[in-house]
Parts: structure tokens; sequence; C-alpha cells
């Protein structure tokens, strides 16, 4: 897992592989009359509040939402930091770590909620020490149930969300 951590090279792609994120934001800075972080904010709602806009649109959601799409993205949005910290050293750690930066960077900002499974479904990673266990520990039939019934849960929410559910993502 760390075998690379005495290569040279290694150290030189980590120094270099922010380097395209900064480059577009230059890029975007240099063509938006205001720069990127203003359009986002202004138009999009967009910016990192520690949280605070996800904390009140879920609550208001669990308390007054009727509308099953928003229910749903709810769920998501609770269930993958409780994920995240179950599969606490469960996972390899670089593999925890992006799952972690990606949950704290959609998690811990505003912006459009109904859309968060979708920037949420890279961190799924995090249920793999999970699916790992289950299809050692489990009887082959038992397992293929359980992969059948997320697939067909799977593909419930995402019909849903693309067909039925007002503000498709």
């Amino acid at each position: 897992m760390w075998a690379a951590r005495r290569e040279w090279r290694a150290w030189v792609g980590v120094a270099v592989s922010p380097l395209g994120l900064l480059g577009f934001l230059i890029w975007a800075n240099a063509h938006l009359p205001r720069g990127y972080f203003a359009l986002q904010r202004e138009n999009w709602h967009s910016e990192f509040d520690m949280g605070l806009a996800t904390a009140r649109w879920v609550w208001n959601t669990l308390t007054s939402g009727d509308n099953v799409g928003y229910l749903l993205a709810t769920c998501v949005i609770i269930a993958a930091p409780v994920g995240l910290a179950l599969a606490w050293r469960r996972l390899d750690p670089p593999v925890w770590l992006f799952a972690a930066a990606l949950e704290a960077n959609i998690v811990l900002s505003d912006g459009l909620m109904h859309s968060r499974p979708r920037l949420l479904l890279p961190a799924a990673l995090v249920l793999m020490p999970w699916a790992v266990c289950a299809v050692r520990s489990l009887r082959p039939a038992v397992a293929w149930t359980l992969v059948g019934a997320w697939a067909l849960l799977g593909a419930w929410v995402s019909a849903y969300m693309l067909v039925v559910f007002e503000w498709a993502i």
C-alpha cells in the first residue's frame, strides 16, 4: 500500500496532481467577470458554510417534507457520513481519505441539495468492507439476492429521480 512512499516520482505525482484544478480556477477567474467563486456563490448558492445549509435542509425535509425525491436525497446525505464513520480503519487510508474529502466538500457546503446523491456516489467506496464481508461470509444465493435487491433499489431510485422527480438530477 505505501510501498512507493520513498519513491521520488510518487512525491512528484502528489505535488503535480492539483495543478489541473489550479489551472482551471485561474483560467475560469480570468474569463468570468467576478471570478469563479463569486459565480458559484451568487448563482448556485454553492459555498463552504461548515454544513449549516445542509443541516437546515435535512431538518426541514425530515420535519415537514412531503417530496419523495427530497426524502431520498436526505437519506443519502445522512447515510454518507454514517457509512464513512463505520468504514474507519476498515479501508485503506487513501481510499478512506478520498471518501472523507469528497463527503466534506459536498456535505459541508451549500448548493442544490437534491443533487447530493449524484455527487456523493464516488463515496460509495466506503461500502466495500461490508460488500467483501458479505461475499465471503454469506451463502452465494443470499449474496446474489442482496446484490439483486441493491440493484433493483438503485434502479428504482434512479428512475424515480430522473422521471418522476420534478428537479431531475
